[in-house]
């Protein structure tokens, strides 16, 4: 940490130096306050607004995927997703697990997009 930023919007991957106390968390962009750190209010908490960024991460497969192998894949890894040792690892690195189901993954997408697709639209943002 050379002192060269005065804030930075980052995710989580810089939890560990917040840990070690070579940065300052100020406010979390998201929801909610994450449970690995509470102490941390959320940015609309803070008195910025509604501001929500969060990263989250899924597994996705193709379309045509028979459902059951998809409830099956889905099963097994949440079954991963709650152990304990599987908690403290995301959450040395800033990130919250969640167990969800195919349908509130898919509710999460929808919502991001709606959220995010006017921006990306207004903005000619594309994927190349």
């Amino acid at each position: 940490m050379a002192g060269q930023i005065d804030y930075a919007l980052v995710p989580g991957t810089v939890f560990p130096s917040v840990k070690a106390g070579k940065l300052k968390l100020l406010a979390v962009a998201s929801r909610r306050r994450p449970a690995y750190y509470t102490a941390a209010p959320t940015v609309e908490e803070a008195g910025f607004g509604k501001v929500y960024v969060d990263t989250p991460f899924a597994v996705y497969a193709p379309a045509a995927m028979p459902a059951a192998h998809v409830e099956r894949m889905n099963r097994e890894l949440n079954k991963l997703l709650v152990q304990p040792s599987v908690r403290a690892r995301f959450a040395e690195v800033g990130a919250e697990p969640m167990a969800l189901s195919p349908a509130e993954v898919a509710a999460m997408v929808k919502e991001e997009v709606a959220l995010f697709g006017p921006i990306v639209k207004a903005r000619g943002i594309r994927a190349d």
